[in-house]
């Protein structure tokens, strides 16, 4: 199962956090970091509402670009 995954540069290096599953937010030196400790703190609170028999929490979130044009 995929999530958007949302990294912000915070004063103390780079947050990670998922806004589909808000329980997990992460914050590490850099990017690579961040990933990884978010995919292991995401799967271990999956791990966690599967043992109690709760449903996966659905995906709803949507990210995408908008192009902002500066007008004349």
């Amino acid at each position: 199962m995929q999530y958007i995954v949302i990294l912000e540069a915070s004063f103390k290096g780079i947050t990670a956090y998922s806004p589909d599953i808000p329980a997990c937010t992460v914050t590490c030196l850099n990017e690579k970091e961040a990933k990884e400790a978010l995919t292991k703190e995401l799967r271990k609170y999956l791990r966690a509402q599967k043992a109690k028999g709760a449903a996966m929490p659905p995906r709803y979130c949507k990210a995408e670009y908008i192009e902002i044009l500066e007008e004349d």
